[in-house]
């Protein structure tokens, strides 16, 4: 169904979809800290504002268990749980990496550099299993 005169008053949002989407008065808080288009490239197809919302929404959402003695349980996502252990397990072995832990390197680019060489190493023995 096209968007209409008739139907676009009707599916406007006027306000935030979730509890934890930013006000206005928020967002005009955090706006100027946020990175400017770059000039080079293709212009952006999602607006900022959407991006944090969407963000602030996955911290916001269950996403670890409550104890299994609470009175009134609280949802989580199990399979979202799953992939924020794989994560941090993930980080902590990025870790043990002296070089990794205090970020030795001078250079961005280089301390990037590494955590990729390192993430690759730890995804190696993943792969071919022997």
């Amino acid at each position: 169904m096209p968007w209409t005169e008739t139907t676009r008053p009707q599916y406007e949002r006027r306000c935030p979809r979730y509890a934890s989407d930013l006000t206005d008065e928020e967002w005009t808080l955090i706006e100027p800290m946020m990175p400017a288009p770059n000039r080079i490239g293709r212009p952006r197809k999602t607006e900022l504002r959407e991006i944090v919302n969407a963000l602030l929404y996955m911290a916001s959402s269950g996403g670890i268990p409550a104890k299994s003695n609470r009175r009134e349980p609280i949802a989580h996502d199990r399979e979202k749980y799953r992939w924020r252990n794989l994560v941090e397990r993930l980080f902590n072995k990025l870790k043990n990496w002296r070089r990794i832990a205090t970020r030795y390197d001078k250079t961005k680019e280089s301390y990037i550099g590494f955590v990729s060489l390192a993430s690759a190493l730890l995804w190696i023995p993943f792969v071919h299993e022997t």
